[in-house]
C-alpha cells in the first residue's frame, strides 16, 4: 500500500535513501537532482515525459521551492511525494509505541496493524466518553444556574417585594419560574362571593388609591386580592 503527500524538504533523507519516491501532481515519475540552487526555486528535478516529435520518452529539468511548488500557481508538475504505506497518525504511532514497550515481544513495525485496529476503537470509545462527559457537565451548569436563578428570585422578594427581571439562561430562567409558581400573587375577584361568617380577615385587597384592607369575605367582581392563607408560602415562613 503507498499514499502520496506533499512534497516538504523534511523528507530529503527518505528521498535520498529510496524509502520514498518522488513524482509530479500529474503522476510522471521525478528525481531530484539539486537541493540548493541558487535560486527562489531551489531544488531541481528531472521529469520523464513523452516527447510527441522524438516519440519518446525524455528527461526535462525543472525546479521548485522546498514545498515542492514550481509555480506560484498550482501545476501538474508539483512535487509529491510518494510513500510505501500510509502513515500513522500521532494516535496510530503512540498506540503502536505503547503496545511495543508493554509487550516487548513485537516489533514497530508488527504492530502497527495493531495499532490501526485498537485505535479506531479506542477513539469510538473515546468520543463516547468525550459525549458522556459533555452532557454530563452540560447538565451541572443548567441545574446551577436553575439554582441561581431560584435562589435569586426568592432573594428579591425578600428583600424588595418583587422580582426583578433579567436576562439570563434557560437553566436560570426555570429556576425563577420555579421559585416563583407557589408565592402568593394579587389576583381580580371574579364572580359569586366568599366568607367565614365569623368576621376572621381571609384576604389582603386593595381599596382606593393604593389603599389596603383586610376583609372577612370577597364579593366585588374585578377587586385585587391575596388570600391571607397564601401568605404560608412566603420564605421563612416554617422556620423556627
Amino acid at each position: 500500500m503507498s499514499r502520496k503527500i506533499p512534497f516538504d524538504i523534511k523528507y530529503r533523507p527518505q528521498i535520498e535513501s529510496g524509502e520514498y519516491r518522488v513524482e509530479t501532481k500529474g503522476g510522471s515519475p521525478a528525481r531530484v537532482v539539486c537541493w540548493d540552487a541558487n535560486s527562489y526555486t531551489p531544488i531541481v528535478f528531472l521529469v520523464t515525459e513523452y516527447d510527441g516529435l522524438d516519440n519518446k520518452y525524455k528527461e526535462y529539468t525543472y525546479s521548485c521551492n522546498n514545498f515542492g511548488r514550481a509555480f506560484s500557481i498550482e501545476s501538474p508538475r508539483d512535487l509529491f511525494i510518494v510513500t510505501p504505506e500510509e502513515e500513522l497518525t500521532p494516535f496510530e504511532d503512540r498506540l503502536a509505541k505503547i503496545i511495543v514497550s508493554s509487550q516487548g515481544l513485537y516489533s514497530f513495525d508488527a504492530c502497527k496493524d495493531e495499532a490501526k485496529r485498537c485505535a479506531a476503537e479506542l477513539i469510538a470509545i473515546a468520543k463516547e466518553e468525550c459525549k458522556n462527559q459533555i452532557e454530563s457537565e452540560y447538565r451541572e451548569i443548567i441545574y446551577c444556574a436553575y439554582e441561581d436563578g431560584k435562589a435569586d428570585a426568592l432573594k428579591d422578594f425578600e428583600e424588595t417585594g418583587k422580582v426583578h427581571c433579567r436576562s439570563y439562561d434557560k437553566g436560570y430562567d426555570d429556576g425563577k419560574k420555579e421559585a416563583l409558581k407557589d408565592l402568593p400573587s394579587w389576583k381580580k375577584w371574579g364572580n359569586g362571593a366568599c366568607g367565614n361568617g365569623r368576621g376572621i380577615p381571609l384576604a389582603l385587597v386593595v381599596r382606593g388609591l393604593n389603599g389596603y384592607e383586610l376583609v372577612d369575605a370577597l364579593g366585588i367582581q374585578g377587586e385585587k386580592y391575596i388570600m391571607l392563607s397564601d401568605l404560608e408560602k412566603l420564605p421563612g415562613f416554617k422556620e423556627d
